[in-house]
Order: structure tokens, then C-alpha cells, then sequence
């Protein structure tokens, strides 16, 4: 059997072929503008950097001249440059010394600001003719304001390399943001260092990575990754025979957006891990590393609420304070108080457990007095009936603390400030006093010029509530320039803006209103039917918390409501509840429910975790039978005074300097290695504390506490003491700070 096929001949077509637009012969690629195809990915590439041209190379790479500074050369420079991502001159528009770019100011000292960093971006300096280190007296992301230390806004930052450079004198260096290495010269007193950990390090090799020419290493590198049963990666590290097993973290953040910290340390117990001691494989800790040479505080004289600091038997953190408002009378007359509570933790947990009064301030009302051209404020007659409304804690760019047999110091000082109102002429006014967390002393006052019955400070500014204000007549909030305001004597509104935020008609204040450490939210407790409501059983609203997300002008947005325990109350004229925060934790207390024990009358304050709301605990605060507490505050630590605070969020990887003196490292999550051969006056506080190469001689006042490593057992099984090498172990450690140094640019 057979089969023809009938073959079709292919005619020639008269005309070019249409080969997809040509795409085959160009596999997708582009034109260039030199006339040569590029491929798609760099032709996108170019076409962004058109779109978003990098800042010039005149606002990546400066030239200070130092020749007009005392004690320097007539060649001398001082050099700074940007590598990588972002740039030095947030707005070349403004003047070079404008606060947004980075510059020199009369005393010689620079102000480093950077912006639209990455953790690839790199800050160098170099000193030119000179051998005398330059000054800094802070380093900062554009976008943020000087003494917000929430991280909200911040940039990323890898290297910087400052090795010729010092911190002046109550000097801040911001990287809330993220951070991998930092060279400096000298660290001098009141300073504030605010460091947050990458993730993971930067691709990007360093730039002169020797710093001081020399290295510091821990002996303990290497890495091997496993996987648990619960199929999460992680590295495991051995440290004096003991397993370490740390999760990779899955951001680039170690904290929630708002700054509350997610955890501390990743440490979680041995899971999936070789049984052999020989199979363990060391790594070392992802983290922040910091070097310098020396690290020289100031120990604060006795002062009338700090107590005389100057025989420092114990740590200078673990004894923070936060500020109440006393009616002593009970009666709405004068003298109302201003009452700093001491907050008193347990020795062997560090948990609070009471917190009892340490100094009272009478409460004087302030008001214009027109002296033709200008106008000041002036003290009331002390009889003057006041209402208390509220306190919380912000910074005042402008303060002053004396210091007996030595010439004032002025910066940015913590301050307390007390709301109030008094009648005059038949109509209210409502009024804000300042006073410094350091002795007390006033600082000024400003006239509100709009009703509240709640106040709280949160990153460094002052924000008031009115329980009755608002769209909805259910709670308005609106924040302050403290600064501003106090130079005025009349509120400025943060950004100038008028809005603030609007509560939900389904949320009503109850003028109980707080920040905490370190976090930009603003809370206020109120009511809300958080249980679905039936009218049959005429429920009761929930007790229930007002989250507000505070952004880095300060602007107020509503973060949600999260109810509060399971206490039922009455919708219509419910009782006022006040609330503050010991470190990031808040706290809600009813000032009309107290108590007696043998130690005397309290009242019950209950502790919830910042972000979550979950119960924390409670603790109690005495005060005396028929006193009536109207306003509680933020913690503040006033011991920690003329100390370089070091305050690190995530991990520490190393920590290196010859010689530190007074100063406190306060890690948040696990410190890898701690290097100080001459150390006295100093705390370190880690979660837990690996590796230690740390001096000090007898009497020196050194401080190591840490948490429980993950084994409290030998590698032969015995248990382990609580004490390790001069290290105190709180198996529990809780959170501590974030701190802040109560005086900066306070020239020491």
C-alpha cells in the first residue's frame, strides 16, 4: 500500500518580514542614549536615575575650614563625606547652617545630618592639618526632630567611620533608624547615643575599615545555620560550653514602627541542635558595633530630688521616677502639689512593686502681666484655687540646672509639665508650668489657650485632651512645641496645625492620657462597647485604650482602640482615670478606688504591654489617706545625669573602648562582647551578657547585670550561681529604658 503527499511550494513574498516588531533580533532590549542597546533591567535603571537623579557631589562631600576655631592650624580641615545612598544637604535652598543640613557652628563643633540613607551608606571624616580631634555635637537623620529617639522617619545607616572626630560635651548621636559600625575618638559627658541593630550587615565593604588602625575581635567567628523541628532557621553559638540558639530575624527592623520594641535578644532554649560539644559551631552576634577610644561622664553633685548620687552604692538605672498630681486638700485650693514618686523594684527580679513619693513642688498659677513692649508671666497669690488636670514629660531646648559652686548649665533639659486651670474675670484659663526632672526648679509656663482635662508627653513634645472636645464631643487631642511654646508663653501647636485628632464616636475619653519611653504613640483611656452590646441586658461599656500614632512632626493619627481588662463602667459620667508608663510599659490607675496594708494607703495601678495591651502586672503607689491624685507622668531618670548614656535596641555585636568612666550601657538585646580594660562608675545591663573583657578596680562602682544565658546548668550539670565573674544574673530581666539623658548640649 502506498501513499502520495502533495508538496506545497513556498512562494517568495514581495515585502519585509514582520519578526515580532524585531524583539528576536533585539531579545527585548533598548536603545541607549550613546546608540548601542542595553538591556531592559539597565535601561529602567537609567531611565530611574533620570527620574531620580542622586544628590550632587557638592552635598555628599564637605570642607569645614577650622583655621578661624582656637587651637587649630591655619591649613587645618575637618572633611566629611557621604559614600553610598542619601545625602549631607537635606535642602539647599536654606542656609548652610540651617538645622536640616549639615554644618559648623561658632563654637567649631559639627552638626552631621544625613538623609535618604540606606544601611549601604557610609559616613567618613577626615581631619586635614591638625592633629587635634574635631568636635560633634550630634548626628541625626534630617527628618527627624533633635530628641525624638522613637525611630519613626530615621533612615538606615552602615558605616561610620569618626575616628578623628569626638562626641562634645552632651553631644547626641541618632541612629534609631539602624546602624552597623561606629568609629569615634572621644565621648564626652551627657551624652546620648541612640543606636538601633540591622538585621543583617551591609553588602557594601567599609571605607578605611581599620578605624583606629588597629582591630578588636572577639575570637569567636564562624557560622553554621541549622533548622528546629519547627522548621524556623537559626544559628547556633557556644559560650563557655553553653548552646545558643538564635532566630534569624525576617525584617529589617528589630522593632514595630512605632518603636516598641518586638523582643529581646532572640534567644530561645536548644531545639534541634548536635548533641556533641565538637559539632557546635561558634557565630558571632548581628549587631551594633561601637568603638572608641575613651568614654569620660560627669558624676552628678547632690541635688534636692536626685538625692547625693555622689556615693554611687548601686546602679544608676533600676531607680527611675515618674511625676503625680496631689490635691492636698482635697478642695480644689491652693497649694496643689506636683509629687515625683520613686518607682521601687524588686532585688531580685527588678519587677516594680511600689512605687512611694520622694519630693513634693507647690503648684503656683502663672499669668500675663503687659509691660508695655513685652509682656511675662508672673505667679499668682498662692491661695488662688487651681484645678490639676495632668502631667507627662517632655524636652525644653532652653533649660537651665545650677549646679552648687559652678556656673549654670543650659540645654535641652527633661522637664515635667503640670497642667492646670484657674478662673479670672469669670473665665477659665488653662495653663502649663515646666519644672526639671533634675532639682525641681521652674522652668516657665505658657497659657494653653484651649480647655483639657488630660496631659502626656511623648518624643520630647507635650499633648493635651479635652474628654469633652472633638466632632463628636467624645475626645480631641492636640500636641505642643514645648520649646516654642515656653519661649512664647502661648501654645504652638506642632506643625502649626489646628486639627489635632478627632476621636470615633463609639471611643469616649476619659482624660487619662500618656506616652512611653522610646515609642511614638500618645494613649488615652476611655469607654467602648468592645463586647458585642445587647440592650436587653443594659451592658455596660469596656474600659479600653486610644492608640495614636505620633508622626515625626507630631501630628496625631488614631492607631485603634484595645479594651483593658474586663472592667464594665457607666457610659454617662464615668469616673476619671489617670494613666502613665513606667518605661514601655503604660499603666492605668482609678484614683477614687484605694486601699490600706501595713505599709499605708495605695492605690492599684495596673501594667499592659504598649503595643499588644496584654496584662503586665500591677504594682502600687502609696499616697496619704484624702489626697486626691489627678495626673500621672512618663518615668524619667535623673540619676543618670552627666553619664554617656550608650541606649541600644536589638543586639550589640561589640562593644570596644580603653577607658570608660561613668558611663551606662543599656543593651535591649542580647550584648555579644564588652570590651573595657579601665572601667569605673559604669553600668552595663544586656539580655543576656555573652562575652565580658572588662576591668575595674576594687571599689571602681561596676555594674554588670544580665539575664539568664539559656542554660542555667555547668557543661558538667551543676547549677549556676547567680552571680558569674562579677556579673549579676536576673534570670527575667526585664526591659529597661529606653533611656535618655535628662540634660544634652548642657556644656559639661
Amino acid at each position: 500500500m502506498s501513499s502520495t503527499r502533495r508538496n506545497r511550494r513556498q512562494a517568495a513574498i514581495n515585502s519585509l518580514e514582520n519578526l515580532e516588531s524585531r524583539e528576536l533580533l533585539t531579545n527585548g532590549m533598548k536603545m541607549g542614549p550613546d546608540g548601542y542597546l542595553i538591556n531592559k533591567f539597565d535601561y529602567n535603571k537609567l531611565i530611574y536615575k533620570r527620574q531620580n537623579p542622586p544628590p550632587p557631589p557638592q552635598d555628599r562631600r564637605l570642607v569645614f575650614d577650622l583655621s578661624k576655631f582656637e587651637g587649630y592650624g591655619p591649613n587645618a580641615k575637618a572633611v566629611i563625606t557621604l559614600y553610598g545612598p542619601g545625602t549631607l544637604v537635606s535642602n539647599s535652598t536654606l542656609p548652610a547652617n540651617a538645622p536640616v543640613n549639615t554644618h559648623i557652628n561658632s563654637d567649631g563643633h559639627l552638626h552631621i545630618i544625613f538623609d535618604n540613607t540606606t544601611k549601604e551608606s557610609q559616613i567618613i571624616g577626615k581631619v586635614i592639618g591638625t592633629k587635634k580631634p574635631v568636635g560633634i555635637d550630634e548626628i541625626r537623620d534630617a527628618n527627624v526632630q533633635p530628641y525624638d529617639t522613637t525611630g519613626v522617619g530615621t533612615n538606615q545607616m552602615g558605616y561610620v567611620n569618626l575616628a578623628q572626630f569626638n562626641l562634645a560635651h552632651g553631644g547626641r548621636i541618632n541612629f534609631a533608624g539602624g546602624v552597623q559600625r561606629i568609629f569615634i575618638n572621644d565621648i564626652g559627658p551627657g551624652s546620648q547615643l541612640t543606636l538601633q541593630a540591622l538585621a543583617t550587615p551591609p553588602v557594601t565593604s567599609p571605607q578605611n575599615p581599620g578605624g583606629f588602625n588597629s582591630t578588636t575581635t572577639t575570637g569567636n567567628s564562624g557560622s553554621s545555620a541549622v533548622t528546629n523541628n519547627a522548621g524556623v532557621k537559626t544559628t547556633t553559638t557556644t559560650v563557655n560550653g553553653i548552646t545558643i540558639v538564635t532566630t534569624q530575624p525576617t525584617t529589617d527592623q528589630l522593632t514595630i514602627s512605632n518603636g516598641a520594641l518586638t523582643g529581646v535578644g532572640g534567644i530561645t532554649l536548644p531545639g534541634s541542635v548536635p548533641s556533641t560539644s565538637s559539632s557546635i559551631v561558634k557565630v558571632e552576634i548581628q549587631g551594633v558595633e561601637l568603638y572608641a577610644n575613651h568614654i569620660h561622664g560627669y558624676q552628678l553633685p547632690g541635688t534636692s530630688m536626685t538625692g547625693n548620687p555622689a556615693n554611687l552604692s548601686s546602679t544608676r538605672v533600676g531607680q527611675e521616677q515618674f511625676a503625680g498630681l496631689i490635691d492636698v486638700d482635697n478642695t480644689g485650693n491652693n497649694p496643689d502639689q506636683l509629687v515625683v514618686f520613686n518607682v521601687n523594684r524588686n532585688a531580685s527580679t527588678w519587677v516594680v512593686e511600689s512605687a512611694t513619693a520622694n519630693q513634693s513642688i507647690n503648684v503656683i498659677a502663672q499669668k500675663y502681666v503687659d509691660t508695655g513692649n513685652t509682656s511675662k508671666i508672673v505667679a499668682l497669690p498662692a491661695n488662688t484655687p487651681v484645678t490639676m488636670l495632668g502631667s507627662g514629660i517632655g524636652q525644653y531646648s532652653n533649660g537651665t540646672f545650677s549646679i552648687p559652686e559652678q556656673s549654670n548649665l543650659t540645654g535641652a533639659l527633661q522637664v515635667i509639665a503640670v497642667g492646670y486651670k484657674y478662673s479670672q474675670d469669670g473665665t477659665d484659663q488653662y495653663w502649663i508650668n515646666v519644672y526639671s526632672v533634675l532639682d525641681g526648679s521652674f522652668q516657665g509656663a505658657f497659657n494653653a489657650n484651649q480647655s483639657f482635662d488630660g496631659l502626656g508627653g511623648s518624643s520630647g513634645n507635650i499633648y493635651v485632651t479635652n474628654s469633652k472636645g472633638g466632632t463628636n464631643g467624645t475626645g480631641f487631642s492636640i500636641g505642643y512645641d514645648l520649646t516654642a511654646s515656653l519661649n512664647s508663653h502661648v501654645g504652638v501647636t506642632l506643625a502649626n496645625s489646628t486639627a489635632g485628632l478627632n476621636y470615633p464616636s463609639t471611643f469616649k475619653s476619659m482624660a487619662g492620657t500618656t506616652g512611653a519611653a522610646g515609642i511614638s504613640y500618645l494613649y488615652d483611656v476611655g469607654l467602648q462597647y468592645f463586647q458585642p452590646y445587647n440592650p436587653n441586658t443594659a451592658a455596660n461599656p469596656q474600659l479600653g485604650v486610644i492608640k495614636m500614632g505620633v508622626s515625626g512632626t507630631g501630628l496625631l493619627s488614631n492607631a485603634g482602640t484595645l479594651q483593658a481588662g474586663s472592667t464594665s463602667l457607666p457610659w454617662t459620667d464615668p469616673p476619671k482615670y489617670s494613666m502613665g508608663s513606667v518605661d514601655q510599659d503604660i499603666f492605668i490607675v482609678n484614683p477614687n478606688l484605694s486601699a490600706v496594708d501595713s505599709t499605708g494607703t495605695y492605690l492599684s495601678a495596673k501594667l499592659y504591654d504598649a503595643d499588644t495591651l496584654a496584662g503586665a502586672g500591677s504594682f502600687k503607689i502609696y499616697t496619704t489617706a484624702g489626697q486626691s491624685l489627678k495626673g500621672l507622668s512618663e518615668t524619667f531618670y535623673p540619676q543618670a545625669f552627666g553619664a554617656v548614656i550608650v541606649d541600644v535596641r536589638g543586639n550589640l555585636k561589640t562593644f570596644s573602648a580603653d577607658i570608660v568612666d561613668n558611663m551606662i550601657l543599656n543593651v535591649n538585646g542580647i550584648a555579644g562582647y564588652v570590651r573595657s580594660p579601665e572601667t569605673s562608675n559604669t553600668t552595663i545591663i544586656g539580655h543576656p551578657v555573652l562575652h565580658l573583657s572588662v576591668g575595674w578596680k576594687p571599689g571602681a562602682n561596676v555594674n554588670i547585670i544580665s539575664s539568664a544565658r539559656p542554660t542555667n546548668k555547668t557543661p558538667g550539670g551543676k547549677d549556676r550561681p547567680g552571680i558569674r565573674g562579677g556579673v549579676r544574673v536576673i534570670k527575667n530581666l526585664p526591659v529597661i529604658g529606653p533611656l535618655t539623658n535628662p540634660l544634652q548640649q548642657g556644656g559639661f
